[in-house]
């Protein structure tokens, strides 16, 4: 259900060893953070969901955000402390759940998955849902792959996926 009452958000964004990302807050919250070339269909999706005014500016959530990415990427941090609001149907929240509680440097396939949110059958769901994660890198949707051990899919791209991986199983 949306909101009634705008809430303030801002926007920025964040460098990252994989490309900018575009980082949607508010003053403790991370509401969004995409890919650029998810931005304009992750704000209307955004719009179905919070009556929102947007400011394109930096804030501390956003420098804080940035310095998290930044470790990440240079192997000095395996776990991210940013508080994430999760929007979506209530099976993308579930799925999104279930994916906070990978441990780094590990992958599950999208059958193991759907088996931990208790339906087994749901794996192509499975699949979409991380597909549409609104929080990419911090809820780890690239650490799901094929039952087959391939990588499956990747919302930024298969390369960018083994780039995430690789950062992982490198330490």
């Amino acid at each position: 259900m949306k909101n009634q009452e705008p809430i303030q958000l801002y926007s920025n964004l964040i460098k990252s060893d994989v490309g900018d990302l575009f980082a949607i807050v508010d003053n403790e919250h991370i509401y969004l953070l995409c890919f650029r070339e998810e931005i304009n269909q992750k704000m209307k999706a955004l719009s179905n969901y919070y009556n929102y005014m947007i400011e394109n500016k930096k804030t501390k959530t956003h420098e804080y955000l940035q310095l998290q990415i930044t470790e990440y990427f240079q192997g000095n941090r395996v776990q991210f402390d940013l508080p994430c609001v999760l929007w979506g149907t209530e099976f993308q929240k579930k799925v999104w759940k279930q994916l906070q509680t990978i441990p780094y440097g590990t992958t599950i396939s999208y059958k193991t998955l759907a088996k931990k949110i208790g339906n087994e059958k749901a794996y192509r769901a499975v699949g979409s849902a991380n597909g549409k994660n609104n929080h990419v890198i911090l809820i780890p949707c690239h650490r799901v792959i094929a039952n087959n051990g391939t990588l499956g899919g990747y919302t930024g791209g298969l390369q960018i996926k083994e780039r995430l991986l690789a950062i992982e199983y490198t330490e």
